[in-house]
């Protein structure tokens, strides 16, 4: 039986606002719990399989129920033979589901709202010292192949206004598992430094005949050879 992703009331994830600003704080007391078990192992010393990771080929019980797979091709029967998985994270930052919020004065209860998103985790391979950079095009198309399947089908969630997807790789990064993966999130809200950058490129879009804000900057860039690279 997969694992079950405890969240109760007193653990809900929650957000915060700062009445000031408008900006949102997510705070995700399930968290706290991963930190125990944070991964502290050199990377060069990663074998190809550990009995004890539930990332790894042959342990798929010890994680939440699969909700992508990408098979791997010569093996596509075999549940313990696949390329990606994916599947809700166990400690999740937000909660597919709305909840009880908690008790606060009367006048901060307009700025508290629920954590509400789906928090994702997305192995990138069946190998548990695998390395990004050594990965085939195969292999990495099968990343991306997983993580557009889930955002597609979050994006019909009518809840959700905001997909993002990032990879903590290592202990330095924050890792929690040494195994090689990436997380989803998408959020019923969206950033307010993300919301104002898009507003001002509508705005600079609008009165500029649509010319897009993001490629004026590069052409100013680079007309004033600021460039250090390009390819």
């Amino acid at each position: 039986m997969p694992r079950k992703i405890d969240i109760n009331d007193g653990n809900r994830p929650r957000r915060r606002i700062n009445p000031l600003t408008g900006q949102s704080v997510l705070i995700s007391p399930q968290r706290g719990f991963k930190l125990q078990g944070i991964n502290t192992v050199s990377y060069s010393d990663l074998p190809e399989f550990s009995v004890s990771c539930p990332f790894c080929p042959g342990n798929e019980e010890r994680t939440p129920q699969e909700l992508t797979r990408v098979a791997d091709p010569f093996n596509p029967f075999d549940p313990a033979k696949w390329l990606v998985r994916g599947f809700p994270n166990a400690n999740p930052l937000c909660a597919i589901e709305d909840g009880e919020l908690e008790e606060v004065p009367d006048f901060l209860k307009e700025y508290r709202a629920s954590g509400v998103g789906a928090s994702e985790i997305i192995v990138e391979s069946p190998f548990h010292n695998n390395c990004l950079s050594c990965s085939s095009e195969r292999e990495i198309t099968a990343i991306f192949q997983a993580m557009a399947q889930r955002y597609w089908d979050l994006k019909r969630d009518p809840r959700f206004k905001w997909f993002y997807a990032f990879k903590n790789y290592g202990p330095d990064a924050g890792a929690s598992l040494p195994h090689p993966h990436w997380q989803n999130e998408a959020w019923e809200f969206v950033p307010t430094l993300i919301f104002e950058r898009w507003r001002r490129m509508k705005e600079y879009s609008a009165s500029n005949n649509g010319e897009c804000l993001f490629c004026r900057l590069w052409q100013e860039d680079k007309k004033a050879g600021r460039v250090v690279f390009e390819n």
